[in-house]
């Protein structure tokens, strides 16, 4: 499209149509910004309906702006991830001032590497949330919106990323693979906060058809990230063994930690007592695999590590799939690959 004839010559089109994301997104931004969303407002105006109230929170006209900022669920969700003392001028805008504002990444989004992206993606994923709730449809829009919202907006960085390296890199999509059939998986990862020194661990035992067989979250304290690391090795094996499992393949995204686990470690070194225990207790399987992977392939264990962080607790699930990892889980099933810039001379299994 010719930025020129949209109307105006208005640089906002511009940033929209260089938006660094995919183009179904760009197009719901020109939709936005344009005006020409189907909201009851719209519809009210083509008379197909007499209502124009929103359904979601019945407290005012369901326009364009309503329908992204205003709304009930929308303005409890940028709140989230808002500082405090932008919300006022955020919440204040008209439409096309806040649109170019966020375009232009003036508002700081928790969380997040890229404000501008974080944006787009959230508006998108707010329309797709309102089309659910009203017409029951792309349900998976409506699963945890913070969730989906991280992984989107991190994966559209990475893509960003990609081909900023040196010439001796390339692209490659990483996607978890299943243990082979009569294995179960473990994947484990470690946390640790960056504003305080409080870590933690968490993993999930999945089957070789990827299905969730239980998982875990554990506080450890004041301790480094590769002890966190070590922790959730420990702990997952603990989990795996209680279950039942006697063919276990164990991935963890720390080199150094399966370094480790694989050949043991001098006695005067910190984590020394927490590695004899982890190769002791892999005496009690059948069938011991570890695995290093790269951090891409390891998102369950990553999101349940930073719950331990972010909570300062532990918690053991059950063989029944908790809400909060659904989407995540749903998405190794289905294959879905996260990009990485990778030397070329580095051999990786797709």
């Amino acid at each position: 499209m010719n930025v020129e004839n949209c109307g105006v010559k208005d640089p906002t089109w511009s940033k929209i149509w260089s938006w660094r994301g995919p183009q179904r997104v760009k197009s719901f931004l020109w939709l936005l910004y344009s005006n020409k969303l189907l909201t009851n407002a719209s519809r009210r105006k083509r008379n197909l309906t007499d209502d124009e109230m929103c359904q979601i929170c019945q407290a005012g006209a369901e326009t364009c702006l309503h329908v992204v900022r205003d709304c009930d669920v929308a303005k409890r969700f940028w709140c989230g991830l808002l500082e405090g003392r932008e919300m006022k001028r955020f919440f204040s805008l008209d439409k096309e001032d806040w649109i170019k504002e966020n375009l232009n990444g003036s508002f700081n989004f928790r969380g997040v590497k890229d404000n501008d992206i974080c944006f787009g993606v959230v508006v998108w994923l707010l329309w797709k949330v309102r089309n659910s709730t009203i017409f029951g449809v792309d349900d998976k829009f409506l699963e945890p919106l913070d969730l989906r919202v991280k992984i989107l907006s991190d994966e559209f960085s990475s893509m960003c990323d990609v081909g900023k390296g040196c010439s001796n890199k390339e692209v490659v999509w990483i996607k978890w693979k299943p243990p082979e059939l009569g294995s179960v998986k473990i994947n484990v990862d470690g946390a640790r906060s960056l504003s305080e020194d409080w870590a933690g661990c968490g993993g999930v035992i999945r089957s070789s058809n990827g299905s969730w067989l239980g998982g875990f979250f554990k506080f450890v304290g004041c301790v480094s990230v590769l002890e966190a690391e070590i922790w959730g090795c420990l702990e997952g094996l603990e989990l795996a063994l209680k279950s039942g499992f006697d063919s276990v393949w164990l991935e963890s995204d720390s080199l150094l930690a399966v370094n480790f686990i694989r050949n043991g470690c001098n006695d005067d070194h910190v984590c020394a007592g927490l590695i004899k225990r982890v190769r002791s207790l892999m005496a009690h399987f059948r069938y011991v695999k570890i695995l290093h992977i790269f951090r891409e392939a390891n998102g369950v264990a990553d999101f349940l590590a930073g719950e331990a962080v972010r909570k300062k607790s532990s918690f053991y699930f059950d063989n029944i799939l908790p809400e909060c990892c659904k989407l995540l889980i749903l998405d190794d099933v289905r294959g879905v690959g996260r990009p990485r810039l990778v030397n070329c001379d580095v051999g990786v299994s797709l």
